[in-house]
């Protein structure tokens, strides 16, 4: 499936995820071998998650959220509610390679070995930033690549990363992602 098509069919989850995000993940995510993993880090509503899916059927993606956001929103009213829209949005697309865990992303008791890990934190605090940047990028294979949202705010996406990936090739930013390359 290409981008356009991608762009189209996620389309109608809500999100603030760009077509220019949808880009890069694309890019990135349909060079990927079969099995190899990638893991996205803030589910929200699922779209980063499904357009990473869909840019690449073979690659396995997981992803994490507890759904605290969406709560306080009053999007969904509790974390099972969460968990079924998210599951729904996954199954309307049909998309079978998205591992969901409703879960902090810090509690993951097992991660995987990813070649991409995309991070959509919305503006969480300095020590909760740092510490997901620290914990995902030591399960990221050597050349693989960080897609880093909202970095340019200046946040604490910015902060952090400029601490955590100082030694990795910062490769631009597209939309609102920029990519940081492992060595």
């Amino acid at each position: 499936m290409g981008v356009n098509a991608i762009i189209n069919k996620v389309g109608r989850i809500e999100s603030f995820i760009l077509d220019d995000d949808i880009k890069i993940y694309y890019k990135y995510a349909s060079m990927l071998k079969s099995g190899e993993n990638i893991v996205d880090i803030g589910t929200g509503w699922g779209k980063s998650a499904a357009a990473l899916a869909l840019s690449n059927p073979q690659a396995v993606v997981w992803t994490y959220d507890p759904g605290d956001y969406l709560i306080d929103k009053n999007v969904v009213h509790n974390h099972t509610k969460y968990i079924e829209m998210i599951l729904r949005t996954f199954d309307n697309l049909k998309i079978k390679n998205i591992k969901f865990q409703a879960i902090d992303a810090m509690q993951a008791d097992r991660p995987v070995i990813a070649r991409i890990v995309h991070f959509d934190l919305n503006g969480d605090s300095d020590y909760n930033t740092q510490c997901l940047f620290k914990k995902w990028s030591r399960h990221l294979c050597s050349n693989g690549v960080v897609l880093v949202r909202n970095y340019h705010l200046g946040r604490s996406e910015k902060k952090m990363a400029d601490i955590v990936f100082k030694n990795y090739k910062n490769e631009g930013q597209e939309g609102y992602i920029t990519v940081f390359r492992k060595p």
